[in-house]
């Protein structure tokens, strides 16, 4: 029974190093591998959005 208890303390402890480290590896690639994507902005007015007004951001659509 110890060593099914042992096995599976292992394999826990295994999974909860293996999972962030997993995450942290993606998160580099992307930054490394990743296209950089670049968006023309405009500043917004704080007051007219919070009164309800809508903000046409003026993207184009194709259709």
């Amino acid at each position: 029974m110890k060593n099914i208890a042992l096995i599976a303390f292992v394999l826990t402890c295994a999974a909860q190093w293996f999972v962030p480290a997993k995450m942290i590896w993606q998160r580099e690639r992307i930054l490394d591998a990743g296209v950089a994507y670049k968006f023309k902005t405009a500043p917004l007015t704080p007051a007219t959005l919070s009164v309800g007004d809508t903000y046409n951001c003026g993207l184009r659509t194709t259709a």
